[in-house]
């Protein structure tokens, strides 16, 4: 339901803007001018649909090729559908270049909406705000830039953050293990990575038996992420925890636990069977 919920406040947000205005005037519309209070929820429906219909909403996610970004770019464009809106889509292959040259070319283009997905929290910011001066409603999604637009649809980083820590400090503190943890992040300056560890620092701080042994950045990369994990590994083979900030960076150690390895000796779909008897090796030594 994610894409029909943002596609949703899209089309709440656009009701009653007119071709035309200033963005200041355009903004103030979106409040619902001309409906009084006493409107039915009939009459807000028609009056929202009747908004958006006809005009376009651009999306620009980091990148293709995941799950998460794959069922994104579905449900908007559903949902954009499901409004008549037009739905255009600019796929910055995990460039972050290419993803400001995007952003760029369609603020010149002027869609009515335009959705992004931020690389770091620098990479838009000023972007965002000439799209915004432009008249352009813009929706932050998952990774939040420095500079707040309209609006932002995510998690709550910062929370996940303080829970995922307590979890840790749960198995590892207290004496109950060696209390040493290793941390993949993602871009260390992207909105996850900063407001997860913002969660979780004042957590690990309380707690001294907890020794954070690596705090490295694997770049949203599969690969780098395990080879980052292997090194620790080699180095501190009593390592509690490692705690990686995106689930593709887990996906070996996901094969590892699975039946058909544990069970069956077999390799889950896409995985080098050798490869995963050597990382068995590797984390039972």
């Amino acid at each position: 339901m994610g894409g029909f919920r943002l596609a949703l406040f899209v089309c709440l947000a656009l009701s009653a803007c007119v071709s035309g205005e200033s963005p200041q005037e355009k903004r103030a519309g979106a409040t619902g001018a001309g409906l009084s209070g006493s409107a039915t929820s009939a009459e807000l429906h028609e009056h929202a649909i009747g908004s958006v219909k006809g005009k376009t909403i651009a999306w620009v996610p980091v990148g293709l090729g995941t799950p998460l970004t794959e069922e994104w770019t579905r449900r908007i464009k559903t949902g954009a559908e499901w409004l008549g809106m037009k739905f255009v889509l600019r796929d910055a292959n995990w460039d972050p270049r290419r993803e400001a040259e995007a952003v760029q070319s369609l603020i010149n283009e002027h869609p009515d909406v335009l959705v992004v997905h931020n690389f770091d929290v620098q990479l838009l910011a000023k972007l965002i705000q000439q799209a915004e001066q432009a008249g352009i409603y813009v929706i932050q999604v998952n990774m939040v830039s420095s500079y707040k637009s309209d609006a932002f649809v995510g998690a709550d980083f910062i929370e996940v953050g303080r829970r995922v820590a307590e979890d840790i400090v749960e198995a590892c503190g207290g004496g109950k293990a060696s209390g040493k943890i290793a941390i993949v992040q993602g871009d260390l300056t992207s909105g996850v990575s900063l407001e997860l560890m913002e969660g979780a620092n004042p957590i690990f701080q309380k707690h001294s038996e907890i020794q954070i042994v690596s705090n490295q950045a694997g770049n949203w990369d599969r690969t780098k992420a395990h080879d980052l994990t292997a090194t620790v590994l080699k180095q501190h083979p009593d390592l509690c925890a490692t705690w990686g900030f995106w689930d593709h960076y887990c996906d070996e150690a996901y094969a590892l636990l699975s039946p058909d390895f544990l069970d069956h000796g077999r390799a889950p779909n896409g995985f080098d069977l050798q490869a995963l008897r050597t990382d068995l090796a590797l984390v039972t030594a």
